[in-house]
């Protein structure tokens, strides 16, 4: 192989392919071979893609791990290295660096410091997962508050439930990474907080032999995935609330005067729910908790006409 020039000081952050190894830029080739240390979220992970396309850091051996457990103790070590004029690569075992990875720290850091900042950009598999599930791309979010790490729920009950709620009422699409041994059990909470019929896009597998993109809704997800648990890595994708119904809520007494003309034309309490809140896209929970009022009241009124 020729040698590479020496490349400009600075730290390189540097898309890695998210399953195709196929999937990488000559750009990112190239300053992988030419920089003096890389820093990898698990070298052993980094080294099969090094392997694959025969790349020899100019310094033999020339790999660090950085991750999540040592990034405190090794940010000092990589700026004294910049400060040496050296040039490092960061990549994750995945994607981009700093996108539910270790990164944006190491970033800022380096920024307070006057370093510069080379992106390399390349895979997402948040984006990849978006542009081909068919809902839409204009407006998206991806690992808001409540998230442990960027794009994953939190293991926490609680605080998941609180994310899926403002998730619920957002017009934006929203993306989320999922166990796939929990997906079943996160579609069923996210059926109860989006509605079972808000649509989804369930993407596994992104760029690999058994890529798939299940779409449907939430409710029909829910039943599909508690036949048999996917393998692979999951991107969850939810439809944004419509905005027709994000501009105006109906008011509490507006949704108790439409369940009651229902429960007057024979409808059941499961029935008179489901329609009312698939028709306002108002939580089935709260429009169950109006109809028991509503009853209630019906139930008063019966008893004093007697």
């Amino acid at each position: 192989l020729v040698p590479q020039p020496k490349i400009e000081s600075g730290l390189y952050l540097v898309a890695t392919p998210i399953g195709n190894l196929e999937d990488i830029t000559m750009r990112a080739l190239r300053v992988l071979r030419s920089v003096d240390l890389i820093l990898a979220e698990d070298t052993r992970h980094s080294s099969k893609l090094l392997q694959h396309y025969d790349i020899k850091t100019p310094k033999a051996g020339s790999q660090m791990s950085y991750h999540k457990f040592n990034e405190q103790t090794r940010q000092e070590e990589i700026l004294e290295r910049l400060a040496n004029r050296e040039a490092l690569a960061l990549v994750s075992d995945a994607g981009m660096p700093g996108i539910s990875d270790p990164g944006a720290e190491l970033v800022r850091a380096c920024i307070e410091e006057n370093y510069k900042i080379i992106p390399v950009p390349g895979p997402s598999a948040a984006l990849t997962a978006l542009i081909a599930s068919g809902l839409p791309t204009n407006e998206f979010s991806f690992g808001e508050s409540f998230a442990e790490a960027v794009g994953f729920l939190s293991t926490h009950a609680s605080t998941r439930h609180k994310r899926l709620l403002v998730a619920a009422e957002e017009t934006s699409t929203q993306i989320f990474f999922v166990p796939p041994n929990k997906l079943c059990s996160i579609l069923a909470e996210c059926a109860t907080a989006f509605g079972s019929n808000r649509h989804c896009v369930v993407a596994r597998e992104l760029t690999k032999i058994y890529e798939e993109f299940w779409r449907g809704t939430l409710g029909k997800a829910q039943a599909r995935f508690k036949e048999s648990e996917p393998r692979g890595e999951v991107t969850l994708l939810i439809d944004g609330l419509p905005a027709r119904a994000a501009e105006r809520f109906p008011s509490n007494e507006e949704l108790e005067d439409r369940l009651e003309i229902l429960f007057e034309s024979g409808k059941s309490l499961s029935e008179a729910v489901k329609e009312v809140s698939e028709e306002t896209f108002v939580r089935r929970n709260s429009v169950y908790s109006l109809a028991l009022k509503v009853l209630k009241k019906d139930k008063s009124k019966s008893e004093d006409s007697s």
